[in-house]
């Protein structure tokens, strides 16, 4: 293997590693915020919770990111499967090699779209009031 291969490759993990440790970053941060707003009583009520009395996909998030801050995973999966599915794969994104062309070969937005869909169902039926 030569050098300059070898530099190559030690620089992609690093940079790699440094994405992963901002998207942490970040979603600590975002928890730490969501745990603010919930305790001090600035969180706010879905609008299709409250118009509707359905819960949107993205229901549950700001108290899924509040968990994730006290490091419940358990309870942050619980309360929104798919918004900690997807910060799993924002970590592992650098790693995996993802790029917009394989999503759209694979068919990426007919499974998200499923996905999402399924994740509704879940928060329709099972996500805490």
């Amino acid at each position: 293997m030569s050098e300059s291969y070898t530099r190559g490759l030690r620089f992609k993990c690093l940079r790699a590693g440094v994405l992963s440790g901002a998207a942490i970053l970040a979603a600590l941060m975002a928890g730490f915020i969501a745990r603010f707003f919930l305790e001090s009583g600035l969180a706010w009520r879905c609008p299709s919770m409250t118009l509707l009395g359905i819960p949107c996909p993205g229901c549950g998030t700001t108290r899924a990111f509040a968990a994730l801050a006290q490091f419940d995973l358990t309870t942050a999966l619980r309360l929104n499967p798919l918004m900690m599915l997807a910060l799993l794969l924002v970590l592992l994104a650098p790693f995996l090699k993802l790029s917009w062309e394989s999503f759209e070969q694979r068919r990426g937005w007919l499974i998200l779209g499923i996905v999402v869909g399924f994740n509704w169902l879940y928060l329709l039926f099972f996500l805490p009031r």
